[in-house]
Parts: C-alpha cells; sequence; structure tokens
C-alpha cells in the first residue's frame, strides 16, 4: 500500500501531555532515531527477507562477503536516520488516539493531544530549520509492504518502508539524518534530534484535546500556547465530545410535546440553520450535553 502525499495534505501528531510541554518548552520537533524505533519493531529500515532470501540463492562464497559488508554498513548508517512520524488523515482517528497518547507505563490516557498541520507547513518549517544538504532532511509518506514477498528494496526505500501490519498508521516521515558530527553550524538541529522551527505559529494549525481530556487540560494547554507565544484560539475540544443531533432534537420535542406548545423546537430549528457551517469540517451548534465555559 503506498500513500499518496500531497502538499495540501492534512497531517497529525498525537502527543501525550508532557511531550507538548517540551515541545512548546524548546520550539523543537523531536526526531527518534531509527535504532530507538527498531525497539518496538525490528522491521525499522530493514531490507526485505524476500530480497534477502533472493540474493542468497545465487550469491558466490566472494559476493556473500561484499553483500554482508554493504548491509553491516547500511543498517550501521540507518540506524542514526532521525524520523518525526505524523498521521495523515483528514480528521482525527480513534484508534490512534488510544495507541500513541500513552502515559509513561504505556497505558491509554486522555492526557494529550493532537497537533494538524498541513505537509506544506511541515517541509517549510524543516526548509528554514535546515539550511544546508548535509542532514538529509526530507518528507514523504510510508510504504507498506509484506517482507517476505518483496524483493527489490534499495537503500532509499527501506527507509520509509514498513510492514503491511501497520497500515491503519497512515504514516507520513519527516526524516533527518543525525549521525554524530554531522550537524551543521546553519541548521537548528541537535545530534540528540531536536530541530529548533523558527515559525510554531505557522505549523501549528490546530491543538485538539484527547476526546476524554479532564476540562482543565484546555486552560493548561491554552496557558502553555501563550507562554510560547502562539495563539491559544488554536486549542479546541474533539469532535469526538459532540453527541447526536438526534438526542437534542428528540429531547426537546419531548419537552414540547409534554407543554403541548412547539415554539422552542422552530425557535432550535432556527439555531441550527444559523450554526452549521459545512457537515465536513468543524461546525458550530448549541449542546446541552456539552457546556463550553463549564469544561474551560
Amino acid at each position: 500500500m503506498e500513500l499518496k502525499l500531497g502538499p495540501r495534505a492534512t497531517i497529525w501528531r498525537y502527543l501525550p501531555t508532557w511531550k507538548v510541554r517540551d515541545l512548546l518548552k524548546t520550539g523543537s520537533l523531536y526526531f527518534s532515531r531509527i535504532k530507538k524505533l527498531r525497539c518496538d519493531d525490528p522491521y525499522e529500515a530493514a531490507h526485505s527477507d524476500g530480497a534477502l532470501l533472493r540474493f542468497l540463492a545465487g550469491a558466490s562464497d566472494e559476493e556473500l562477503v561484499q553483500q554482508w559488508m554493504v548491509l553491516s554498513a547500511t543498517r550501521e548508517t540507518h540506524a542514526d536516520h532521525g524520523i518525526s512520524c505524523w498521521h495523515m488523515n483528514q480528521d482525527e482517528n480513534f484508534a490512534l488516539w488510544k495507541i500513541y497518547v500513552c502515559d509513561d507505563a504505556g497505558h491509554p490516557t486522555p492526557q494529550g493531544l493532537a497537533i494538524r498541520t498541513q505537509v506544506s507547513a511541515l517541509t517549510v518549517a524543516l526548509r528554514d530549520a535546515i539550511q544546508c544538504n548535509t542532514l538529509q532532511a526530507k518528507i514523504r509518506p510510508v510504504t507498506y509492504v509484506d517482507h517476505s514477498r518483496v524483493t527489490i528494496l534499495d537503500y532509499e526505500q527501506v527507509l520509509c518502508t514498513k510492514q503491511s501490519f501497520y497500515q491503519y498508521e497512515r504514516e507520513v516521515r519527516a526524516e533527518v539524518f543525525l549521525a554524530p558530527g554531522r550537524t551543521c553550524g546553519q541548521c537548528a538541529v541537535t545530534e540528540c534530534g531536536h530541530v529548533k522551527v523558527a515559525d510554531m505559529d505557522r505549523l501549528i494549525d490546530q491543538v485538539v484535546l484527547h476526546p476524554l481530556a479532564p476540562p482543565e487540560l484546555m486552560s493548561e494547554v491554552r496557558a502553555l500556547m501563550q507562554r510560547a507565544g502562539l495563539s491559544p484560539d488554536t486549542v479546541t475540544k474533539s469532535r469526538m465530545v459532540h453527541r447526536p443531533l438526534v438526542e437534542e432534537f428528540v429531547k426537546i420535542g419531548e419537552g414540547c410535546h409534554a407543554r403541548d406548545d412547539f415554539g422552542p423546537l422552530r425557535g432550535w430549528r432556527e439555531k441550527m440553520r444559523g450554526g452549521f457551517v459545512d457537515l465536513r469540517s468543524n461546525y458550530v451548534r448549541t449542546d446541552p450535553f456539552h457546556d463550553e465555559d463549564a469544561s474551560e
């Protein structure tokens, strides 16, 4: 499976609150080294089993040693590539909230949020932070494959290839080479994997709270944004907290029926006519189940 990536594609990064604090405090994106990602998935940046088996079937003794030397060096070089993982989707993903917003023990927690941006904004952020070609910065979608069947995977492909089991991630990767001694004086990059973003306000399109976030998290995140010189207005609740409109419609109608007065239902209809902006994006409506002031 290969994702199609355009500059206006919407991408998300799901984070526990402590990582958001670090991001806003440092003004930096964190890039995790491949060597660390291999702890969870040993197939990270791995040449496919199928490709290696095909080679072994016809390799001479000399070719065997040469290929070992090449792959050994490649594995070592790939280990120092830094990866920032993003999820490509138009809207939030409930499964990713559970998988990537976790506490120190690895358990899902409502203490987290998702940063929404576009590929073009992330591209500009990296371009401005990295002023040379030394660190090989790039953004591209992950291709999902069956490692037992794929027989052609070159040096570059393996950095952005994962097993087909992970297709649900719809991952877009920002990559930076973080080998010791390769950081450049022109670039806002540290060897520990932090890339300084000059214009974080431009990068962050929206900050969405976890669907089950405690009420005080809204105030905390808005304060963090303000201290970082960013607009707190970009912080919003998850759309998943909305209740079905039909519940509200039926509840108001039942009250009207009991009083034999359907005036309130007609008034509610007028509110709804003026409240919807676009069913395909966020909309504004009166929701008696979620008091905006009380939760903030």
